[in-house]
Parts: structure tokens; sequence; C-alpha cells
């Protein structure tokens, strides 16, 4: 079974095993950890805040920032038939320039269960520090979430990047 695969069948519970305290500079007393399904609600209310892609959401897809005991940022690797997508990356206002967000697309990019990380924004400066390149050859699941979801969340010049790790 290729990494695709075992990924597709159960990457979750080979992945963010450790929640993670950050303790570095203005990231003091953050924990990253994965998501539970109490979580749900208050992700669910922030994916709509930000209109970020609300389709399929789950649980196991997510990791969460927490400071004190409520989430303040959270990010998903979103599965699909025969790739993965890193997005829903948000960080609420009052805890923005801390480098919250980059925690938690390096530990995304770190957990990723493919060598191909895809994602599709309408911030491309923010992901190009990471590596991310812009590109059109990509899965058609990926440009066909472009049509369906990117525009009609209101993110009409959303594109697509690519970080390859090998």
């Amino acid at each position: 079974m290729n990494k695709l695969n075992i990924a597709r069948v159960g990457w979750v519970a080979f992945h963010f095993i450790h929640p993670t305290e950050l303790t570095q500079g203005k990231m003091k007393n953050v924990l990253l950890r994965r998501a539970k399904l109490a979580d749900m609600q208050t992700i669910e209310s922030y994916v709509e805040k930000f209109r970020l892609d609300n389709e399929n959401l789950k649980f196991e897809q997510f990791i969460v920032a927490e400071r004190k005991g409520s989430i303040i940022g959270f990010g998903r690797i979103k599965p699909y038939r025969h790739c993965f997508e890193l997005g829903c990356i948000a960080v609420l206002e009052a805890y923005r320039k801390r480098s919250i967000g980059s925690a938690i697309v390096k530990r995304l990019i770190e957990d990723f269960p493919s060598d191909d990380i895809w994602i599709t924004t309408d911030i491309p400066e923010y992901f190009q520090r990471f590596g991310f390149k812009s590109t059109t050859d990509a899965p058609q699941e990926i440009l066909d979430k472009i049509k369906r979801v990117c525009h009609s969340r209101q993110h009409p010049n959303a594109i697509i990047m690519l970080l390859r790790r090998k």
C-alpha cells in the first residue's frame, strides 16, 4: 500500500500524536494539538466568519492553536480522492503577527501525508515564505475546488500553490 493509500485510510492516526506547546516569544502559552469533536462548533464558526473552505469539515482533519483553553487558530489537511490540500489556516485577529499561523503551517507541512502539498489561497505572498510556488498544473480535484469553493466563498483571486518536498 503506498503512502497516499495509507493516508487515505487513516492518516490522522499517524499524525499530530503529541501536542506541542509553543514557548518562544509572542507565542508563549500556546498549545498546538489535534482538534476534538467538541472544537468543531468553534472551528465552523470561524470558517464561516473568514469565508474559508467549508466543504466536508471533520475534526480529524484539523489541528488547533489553543491558549488558556480557547481556540485562537487552526489549520486543516483536507483529503481528496487523489491528493491532499493544506487549508483553512486561520488565526483570530487579536493573535495575529505572533507567528502562530506560521507554527500551524509548519506543523501541517511536517505532518502532511504526501510529498506534494497543495493549497488554494488569495494571499500567495504569505505562503511563499514556506516555499510554496504558484502553479496551474494541479490535480483536477484542486482545479475544481477553485471554481466550486473559492469563487462561491468570495475569493475570486484565489490561486493554486504547490510545495514539493522531494
